[in-house]
């Protein structure tokens, strides 16, 4: 597959390198050398969100899962902050977690390349963390982010 995304030190106008990336995408906007890449994305393959599903059901320990985890650590995150956190109504439990993963992988409204990870957001607000494999690395917040 390919994805999208700045080479080294330079920026990128449309070209597509070679990743062991999972996602198609289109042109990027330009950015310096160590900027983050912004895209507007159309909706990932079901195999690409299918496999984001499965990865919330990872037992994290034996008592709860790698997904159930993450939004319970979203959540404490906005009670201690002070804020509404974009996942308010969205169970901390497996399936919550599943279903806001496919939500948001079925219907991205932008995503953010770094180095070594890319966020994916929704309308909405949410977002999910991936490295460049396509594993998941939690959820994130637009109204949080810091690129």
């Amino acid at each position: 597959q390919w994805i999208t995304k700045a080479p080294r030190g330079g920026s990128v106008q449309g070209r597509r390198y070679s990743t062991r990336g999972t996602l198609r995408v289109g042109p990027t906007a330009s950015g310096g050398a160590g900027a983050a890449q912004v895209t507007e994305l159309p909706a990932f393959s079901a195999s690409t969100i299918e496999s984001a599903v499965q990865q919330m059901a990872r037992p994290y320990n034996s008592d709860i899962s790698v997904g159930a985890r993450e939004l319970s650590k979203k959540f404490g995150h906005a009670r201690s902050g002070g804020y509404r956190s974009a996942f308010e109504g969205v169970s901390a439990t497996t399936e919550g977690a599943q279903s806001a993963v496919q939500q948001i992988l079925s219907n991205p409204s932008r995503t953010v390349f770094g180095k070594k990870t890319y966020d994916v957001y929704d309308a909405l607000g949410r977002g999910a963390r991936f490295d460049m494999k396509g594993n998941f690395g939690g959820f994130i917040e637009a109204s949080r982010a810091t690129r």
